[in-house]
């Protein structure tokens, strides 16, 4: 999986940027600020795997199909408490 160019590289990279985002949100800025961070962060994860889902690689599309739902309902949620 590491040769595959949309592989194991490519997740690694996506979770090293949405979590470096959602820890500088948490520890490192003002609540509200991070809450909207945090939200717009898991919003941009849902893109991401809607990426996936049209592409129909690394992942089977269900689990990206399922993901992206959550991923827009819990980024939602996040910025309207915030």
């Amino acid at each position: 999986q590491w040769q595959n160019p949309g592989g194991l590289p490519l997740q690694s990279a996506g979770m090293l940027a949405f979590g470096s985002i959602i820890l500088v949100a948490l520890f490192y800025v003002d609540p509200d600020l991070g809450g909207k961070l945090v939200g717009i962060a898991i919003l941009s994860h849902a893109v991401w795997d809607a990426y996936h889902y049209l592409r129909d690689r690394v992942v089977t599309r269900s689990y990206a199909e399922f993901c992206a739902v959550c991923d827009v309902l819990l980024g939602a949620a996040i910025l309207f408490m915030t």
